[in-house]
């Protein structure tokens, strides 16, 4: 028991220490913010694949929008499970497939927004 204590204390030591540096990129999971990767760009009118939400439906034709994105995001914490939704890009956000984005799966009037690349530390 002496000896197993001491790894376990190192254990749990190195687990809350990698939980507590986790950056906040200023997008909160319970506000409904999830990291998703850009699958599909087109316009409103524009068919794409199937997904679980589509944001079109909800702005209805006089959204100020022009170009929609196909998100997909983990579901439950499991990056095999993932969900897809049709979400509004900025206007004056130029995307490309495959980027890192953040979509909001709960608000369809916020737009996608962009990782942005992590900076370096001195």
């Amino acid at each position: 028991m002496n000896r197993v204590l001491p790894w376990m204390l190192a254990c749990a030591s190195v687990l809350m220490t990698a939980c507590a540096s986790i950056e906040n990129d200023g997008y909160d999971f319970n506000d409904g913010w999830r990291r998703a990767k850009v699958m599909e760009i087109g316009s409103a009118n524009t068919v794409m694949r199937t997904t679980s939400k589509d944001c079109r439906l909800e702005l209805g034709k006089d959204a100020r929008f022009v170009h929609y994105a196909v998100a997909s995001y983990s579901v439950g914490g499991r990056s095999t499970i993932r969900a897809q939704q049709v979400a509004a890009v900025p206007n004056d956000l130029d995307l490309a497939i495959g980027e890192q984005v953040h979509v909001n799966v709960r608000d369809c009037t916020q737009p996608l927004r962009r990782v942005e690349a992590k900076k370096e530390k001195p």
